[in-house]
């Protein structure tokens, strides 16, 4: 691979771990998914009525949805997304569905512990997390508007969903945490040709199927940590050492870069020191060891001031940080 660049460093990019906001013990990262926010009301939606309504409702009109499916894809939607991420692993039981005798807009106490337990090591689990609420409201309107020379006709939907979830900790007996998302999604549409009105109004189950994605999505993000890419740089101009270091990073050969840096880095012109000392740094946090990045890079600066020096340095402090947040967190 050959390194071309008018600048004495290239771009380099890493991943780099965000906690996220809440913080699962590390030594606790299966996690069992079931619903409980389903009752007898529950059934499977019957979408095809439900456009026609909007055709022929004047008026604006709001529906109750409490509908099966969309709380099973949301559910199933949690799992794909959480064991894409591979930071943890989360199962669906075989009957994950735990009918309740209220309202479905209410929530429920909190499970027994024995049966939270009992499910957790039945399924090798080490936190159960529920889904206490699920359910959607249908807001629909149908209008006509007379025009100079035509009618022009609309139509709207705005379908607004709500979840509650618990984290619940069998090994402490205690809830972890517990979250709602909600939010809506809406869709509009106005022509002057009516039957072009009727193929536009979308499928329900499709918005739903959509909102269930958006429920999924959203608190995973609260519960997984995710990689994020930053920036960094390489300095790879200059000394014999100083290219050869950036080869090595290059190649991912961290440990053979700090090797080259470590023989040559007090024998080289002092500017040459300080690239050689950042590119040092870099290795270092390349192999997890913010300490001597943060040292290395502080040796850097004081060789030959450089702003790069300066910003990596607060980079890697706020990276130290939230690492010793997530360690504290943990131990909780």
């Amino acid at each position: 691979m050959f390194i071309v660049s008018c600048k004495s460093y290239i771009p380099y990019q890493i991943d780099v771990l965000k906690p996220a906001p809440v913080i699962l013990p590390p030594q606790k990262q299966k996690i069992l998914l079931i619903n409980r926010s389903m009752n007898t009301d529950f059934s499977k939606l019957q979408a095809d009525s439900l456009n026609k309504l909007i055709l022929y409702t004047k008026k604006k009109k709001k529906y109750l949805l409490l509908d099966s499916i969309g709380a099973d894809s949301t559910l199933r939607a949690l799992a794909h997304i959480i064991n894409e991420k591979k930071y943890m692993e989360a199962t669906i039981p075989d009957r994950p569905n735990l009918y309740k005798g209220i309202n479905a807009q209410f929530i429920l106490t909190q499970l027994d512990w024995p049966y939270v337990k009992k499910m957790c090591q039945l399924y090798e689990t080490d936190l159960l997390v529920a889904m206490e609420v699920y359910y959607t409201d249908i807001t629909t309107q149908y209008a006509t508007e007379q025009l100079d020379q035509a009618k022009l006709y609309s139509a709207s939907m705005d379908v607004a969903y709500q979840t509650h979830w618990r984290i619940y900790d069998p090994e402490k007996e205690s809830i972890l945490t517990q979250y709602m998302v909600k939010d809506t999604v809406s869709w509009t549409y106005s022509t002057p040709i009516k039957k072009q009105l009727q193929r536009e109004i979308p499928d329900v189950r499709d918005i739903i199927c959509y909102a269930s994605y958006n429920i999924a999505e959203e608190y995973s993000k609260q519960i997984c940590p995710e990689w994020q890419v930053q920036e960094r740089i390489i300095f790879n101009k200059g000394s014999d050492t100083i290219q050869k270091s950036a080869q090595l990073i290059l190649e991912n050969k961290f440990i053979e870069a700090q090797e080259v840096l470590l023989k040559e880095v007090k024998t080289i012109s002092k500017s040459d020191r300080s690239k050689a000392a950042y590119n040092l740094a870099l290795a270092y946090e390349l192999e997890g060891q913010l300490d001597s990045a943060m040292i290395w890079v502080q040796k850097s600066h004081q060789a030959q001031f450089r702003n790069q020096s300066i910003q990596y340095l607060e980079l890697l402090k706020k990276r130290k940080k939230l690492i010793e947040q997530f360690d504290a967190a943990s131990q909780q």
